[in-house]
């Protein structure tokens, strides 16, 4: 599978976006960096780029679809410039892009466009994608397409316009363009077209709810990505992607809940962000660059649903209820976060990572987390369930080397914040305590603290005859593979951190229930996680 991550372009903030990246791929190999625009250095000396300069190398394979500005080596290892407009192949992963100039604009080495040519630009683009009969991967543009927004409510915009109303304008090149290549993911960035009253885009991050294409059996996954460091948002995105080539037509039909229609052909959904938008006829895909002809440049998760359907929310998604509970700006678990803790990820697979936690209960207490920002295991992806099966497997091994045996618990609960990232807590007990001892102990403190009982289950198969969509629950799975299952009703009661101070008395040590008490600093962290990836390492199948 390509892991792969996407960003808005910049100049001077170049390194803050390359040296995230490395940091990022200490802990797990992406393949490529999809930078939307230009990508150079500042004008003075103090925002030169060590990456652009050839000081420090780039880490990962770098394609930047934008203008090429002067004085950039186009030499360098591992970056690919692409250009402002056409179709390549990364991989096995079809790319469409259009990167709109502005007008007058500084476009390719000192060069000002003229609208005509901007048009004549689209035209070549439009033309080379009608001469195939595929759909692609990825559509990356510089603007929202017109009428994105359509077909969806309101408290579903993006934040910085849930109250204003204040749809962008977009381009109506990129709507017909989208209606085209049917892609499967379309990213753009936050651009503002000169002269407009409205943005041509949201300047947040934002993920529209999927959309259905008038004429593919496939949805559309739309991603705004707001620019590098923009306060309080997501700016860089990651992700698995599998060729579509590569999929069953089956695994591609699959529709996750609450898809909507294409939003350009306006149905009866409340509030229609912009005017109706006449389909295109069906049309078909290739493209060669503005800079000449590619082949495959080089290098997906699948996007397979089961009944447990796929489906990514941003931050502020309210599942459909009254209640408001506060906003997260930010992700702590979330893999792309500027808040994440990288030096405590441990192991980076296709679908999940394994990452030590702050303030550990012992030294390998472990979270196995989606890397999709999922807040229910109802929208979690099949092949997400099975990597998780095979961390818990792997961890299982490595426990058995120095007589430990894993307890792994989770819990679906609404806290002040909403539902926040869906995780599994992993924690190892010596093997000499039997899982009689460990359910005694959950349901001896959970009765005389918390009056919670629990549902005991063979296994963890059982749970989805009990567990529905917005079941609430806290789930604990002993070593011999039965589930202790309650059902929460009323989460404000509900203590969240009830597997932590159950598992603290089953190790006897009661002290370490709270995790600030046990925190550590970072060098502390560091060694602590490099200790665990050193044991771990022959049983980490992600280095197979």
């Amino acid at each position: 599978a390509m892991k792969v991550l996407v960003s808005c372009g910049s100049d001077v903030k170049c390194d803050r976006l390359l040296g995230r990246v490395a940091k990022l791929n200490k802990s797990g190999s992406f393949e490529a960096l999809f930078c939307i625009g230009s990508l150079h250095s500042g004008d003075g000396e103090s925002t030169q780029s060590s990456f652009l300069s050839g000081d420090s190398p780039l880490p990962i394979a770098t394609y930047v679809f934008g203008a090429v500005p002067d004085g950039v080596d186009a030499s360098l290892e591992n970056l690919h410039l692409l250009g402002t407009y056409g179709f390549t192949t990364v991989g096995k992963l079809s790319v469409v892009y259009y990167i709109e100039s502005s007008v007058p604009n500084q476009s390719v080495s000192g060069e000002k466009r003229t609208r005509d040519q901007t048009d004549e630009d689209f035209s070549s683009l439009e033309a080379l994608v009608k001469s195939k009969d595929l759909p692609c991967d990825i559509l990356i543009t510089s603007s929202w397409p017109a009428g994105v927004l359509n077909n969806i409510q309101r408290k579903d915009y993006p934040a910085d316009q849930k109250d204003t109303g204040n749809s962008p304008t977009g381009s109506s090149n990129v709507t017909k363009l989208n209606q085209i290549c049917q892609p499967r993911y379309h990213f753009v960035t936050n651009s503002r077209t000169p002269g407009e009253t409205a943005p041509a885009s949201s300047q947040v991050y934002f993920e529209r709810i999927p959309f259905k294409h008038m004429s593919a059996s496939h949805v559309c996954r739309f991603i705004s990505i707001p620019e590098i460091d923009t306060k309080g948002q997501k700016w860089l995105y990651a992700s698995n992607i599998t060729p579509i080539e590569e999929m069953k037509e089956e695994q591609l039909a699959q529709i996750p809940p609450h898809t909507t229609e294409s939003p350009f052909v306006v149905n009866s959904a409340p509030e229609p962000a912009l005017k109706k938008f006449k389909p295109e006829e069906p049309a078909t895909l290739k493209v060669h660059s503005s800079y000449g002809a590619f082949g495959s440049l080089s290098g997906g998760g699948e996007e397979n649903e089961d009944s447990w359907s796929h489906h990514r929310y941003n931050h502020e998604y309210r599942d459909g209820r009254n209640s408001k509970p506060k906003k997260i700006d930010r992700c702590w678990f979330c893999i792309d976060s500027d808040d994440v803790a990288e030096h405590l990820i441990a192991s980076i697979g296709d679908e999940c990572y394994l990452a030590l936690p702050k303030g550990g209960l012992v030294p390998d207490h472990l979270l196995i987390i989606p890397l999709d920002h999922i807040t229910n295991p109802y929208d979690l992806k099949k092949e997400t369930f099975a990597e998780i099966a095979r961390y818990k497997q792997s961890l299982g091994e490595y426990g058995k080397k120095s007589g430990k045996n894993f307890v792994f618990f989770e819990r679906n609960v609404r806290t002040q914040y909403g539902m926040v990232h869906y995780l599994i807590q992993c924690v190892p007990v010596p093997e000499s305590t039997s899982s009689e001892e460990i359910q005694r102990k959950f349901e001896e403190i959970s009765r005389v603290q918390y009056q919670i009982s629990y549902q005991v289950l063979s296994n963890r198969d059982e749970i989805r005859s009990h567990v529905k969509k917005n079941t609430q629950y806290f789930v604990a799975e002993l070593p011999d593979k039965r589930c202790l299952l309650h059902l929460v009703k009323n989460s404000r009661r509900h203590p969240l951190q009830l597997g932590r101070e159950v598992l603290a008395e089953v190790i006897g040590h009661p002290e370490r229930k709270n995790w600030k008490e046990c925190e550590l600093n970072q060098q502390e962290e560091i060694k602590l996680a490099a200790q665990f990836k050193g044991a771990y390492k022959p049983y980490d199948f992600t280095l197979a």
